[in-house]
């Protein structure tokens, strides 16, 4: 009633076809590729942040006249560094969002000896620009969709 089947298979019997030579070349390739693109990325990533930090002292000196660009540096860099929040789906990225604002509002107000309000305003300009893009973007999609 026990049954057992035994298959056995010898190396010779190999259906591969590929060749050992290219199969490393493209993988060598693939490697490049990711290496390239992890370099890429941070360098785009430290861009993005001296740009943000730079609109970022623009609107700090227009309010308040503001202590330095190294500051204002300072204060969006630790409010970014809660980015990691957002490997929790979902309710990471809500949770580093309001967390952020809360960060950049406690660090211009004590960096840059801004009123409560002030620093309120810069606190949330990021987030508020984002949305108004949002926004015209889906404008822009409804004129062309109304247009066509």
């Amino acid at each position: 009633s026990g049954r057992s089947t035994v298959v056995h298979c010898s190396p010779s019997t190999s259906t591969s076809s590929a060749k050992p030579s290219a199969l490393s070349g493209s993988m060598f390739f693939q490697a490049g590729v990711q290496v390239v693109s992890s370099i890429f990325s941070m360098i785009q990533s430290a861009v993005i942040l001296f740009m943000m930090a730079g609109f970022l002292h623009l609107a700090v000196l227009v309010l308040a006249g503001g202590k330095g660009f190294e500051r204002t540096f300072r204060v969006y860099s630790y409010g970014r560094a809660i980015d990691v929040l957002e490997l929790i789906p979902v309710a990471g990225f809500l949770g580093a969002a309001f967390y952020r604002i809360y960060l950049h509002f406690l660090g211009f107000r004590t960096a840059h000896s801004l009123s409560d309000g002030q620093a309120a305003g810069i606190a949330v300009l990021p987030i508020t620009l984002w949305l108004g893009f949002i926004l015209f973007l889906i404008g822009l999609a409804v004129v062309i969709v109304l247009l066509v």
